[in-house]
């Protein structure tokens, strides 16, 4: 539905495979946590499901160029109340 141009285009891959857990399963994971960006949480949660996460250990994320193209036929009838 939508890709990230950066050095990590791989991980989007395995999302479209099914590869990745949903981290939003895992219990003992607390993304209101202070180490973890809400920024991030908010952003990279699409329709209740997160497959990456960014915290105080991988600040490369937060000055690294990001480039996202999003496909929205594909979009509204995933994620209708998504707005991008």
């Amino acid at each position: 539905m939508y890709s990230r141009g950066t050095g990590s285009d791989g991980l989007l891959r395995l999302v479209s495979q099914r590869a990745l857990a949903n981290l939003e399963d895992i219990g003992y994971l607390s993304f209101d946590k202070p180490w973890w960006s809400g920024f991030a949480y908010e952003n990279l949660n699409l329709g209740g499901k997160l497959y990456f996460a960014i915290g105080d250990l991988m600040s490369n994320m937060y000055v690294s160029p990001v480039v996202m193209t999003a496909n929205l036929s594909l979009l509204e009838p995933y994620a209708p109340d998504e707005d991008i």
